[in-house]
């Protein structure tokens, strides 16, 4: 489930690109979906928080590689499909709640119904 804000004049719709198993088992359709979901319910701006984890790539490098395409890949289709460009991208490395470094990028989309 896409989470979101909402009210009078803030609308906003967040994805969680995150947990390494989910994205790697099931793809990039539920996120597309999710995304979808926060383009029909017409939010104002559209944020895609991913981080990987930092120890997947010392554990199976391959893993942590597929992780990586996929997430390229959803930024790729995002924009392909919803025909929507990046407001911004901002890249950053985060510690997770047992201490790990992640790397991680937050990007900002803004559907087209808001520029107006």
């Amino acid at each position: 489930m896409p989470l979101k804000y909402t009210s009078r004049n803030i609308k906003i719709g967040v994805l969680l690109v995150g947990k390494t198993s989910k994205i790697l088992y099931n793809g990039i359709e539920p996120y597309l979906k999710a995304f979808a979901h926060h383009i029909q319910q017409q939010l104002t701006s559209i944020y895609v928080i991913q981080f990987d984890k930092e120890l997947l790539g010392a554990r199976d490098p391959k893993a942590y590689e597929e992780f990586v395409k996929l997430t390229e890949n959803l930024t790729w289709e995002i924009e392909r499909q919803f025909q929507i460009q990046k407001d911004f991208e901002l890249k950053y490395i985060c510690l997770d709640s047992t201490g790990r470094k992640r790397q991680a990028k937050i990007s900002r989309y803004i559907p087209y119904y808001a520029l107006w």
